[in-house]
């Protein structure tokens, strides 16, 4: 990932950011990706709580039901990044 640079409206690498180079140990990369995944659970978890805020039973419920789902396919994610993991494990 990217970040621009005020006022020239290029951009500089991110060292920080995770990358999925070939030459990368498979483990980090599962690493970053459970990180990434952790994120976009909080991300979720905001939504979720923002949606109580809006007052409308109709909203709430539709958004409260995308976040649910949205929880889902991440756990679902979780337990693949974790049979990889322990595939990984298993083959060392």
């Amino acid at each position: 990932m990217t970040n621009p640079i005020p006022g020239t409206g290029e951009a500089i690498p991110n060292s920080l950011e995770p990358t999925t180079e070939e030459n990368r140990d498979s483990q980090i990369l599962i690493l970053d990706a459970q990180n990434i995944l952790c994120e976009i659970k909080s991300l979720n978890q905001a939504i979720f709580l923002a949606a109580h805020g809006l007052g409308q039973r109709e909203h709430i419920d539709a958004i409260a039901t995308v976040a649910d789902i949205i929880w889902r396919k991440l756990k679902e994610a979780d337990e693949i990044l974790d049979a990889a993991r322990a595939a990984q494990e298993a083959s060392r």
